[in-house]
């Protein structure tokens, strides 16, 4: 089953506000970066695209999107980018700091993130996606004082293991560092993490 592009009834279901959606949305996606592109062109040009009223609104748009850029913490750019359930190598993924600094932020609406995140393990056909989201819990894992624990009792075990026989090796490998980490604990199992 392929991961569906998320519908308003999603973010309903999910308690998030549409507002923040679309933020981060414009902020993460290419919105932000085409209109810095727009407005670094020559006044001459942008007046052939766009009438004075366009121009002001594009002003408006970009100024509120770089207010919202401060607002919106690393945490809630990540949890938008899991719960659109499309995950990318993006630097947080990797950033220890990240992890120790937000890790009790995943025990926010019963670890509704970790929930998430097993079911892209069941969802995705994305190679990348999968292979994120097996790091992420064995990051879970080794951060968490109760990780283990925590990812036990949600069934996570099976799910994971499924993944190391997935045809692409970085899948296959992430899933392997994280069931590592599952049986041995974070300690013995960070030398596979380099």
């Amino acid at each position: 089953m392929e991961c569906s592009f998320p519908t308003y009834s999603h973010f309903l279901r999910r308690d998030i506000p549409w507002e923040t959606y679309m933020t981060t949305k414009l902020i993460t996606g290419t919105g932000l970066q085409l209109l810095r592109r727009y407005a670094k062109k020559p006044e001459n040009y942008k007046a052939q695209l766009l009438d004075d009223d366009l121009q002001e609104a594009l002003n408006q748009l970009e100024e509120g999107l770089k207010d919202n850029i401060k607002k919106l913490s690393s945490f809630d750019k990540y949890k938008q980018e899991v719960l659109l359930g499309h995950l990318d190598w993006s630097p947080m993924h990797r950033d220890p700091i990240f992890w120790r600094d937000n890790i009790t932020n995943f025990e926010e609406h019963d670890f509704q993130i970790l929930r998430v995140l097993l079911t892209i393990l069941d969802a995705s056909t994305d190679p990348r996606t999968l292979a994120v989201a097996c790091y992420d819990l064995s990051q879970f894992i080794q951060y968490h004082p109760a990780g283990r624990i925590i990812v036990t009792d949600l069934r996570a075990k099976d799910r994971v293991m499924k993944m190391m026989n997935h045809e692409n090796a970085e899948v296959t490998k992430n899933a392997l560092l994280c069931i590592q980490r599952l049986f041995l604990g974070a300690k013995y199992a960070s030398f596979l993490q380099a």
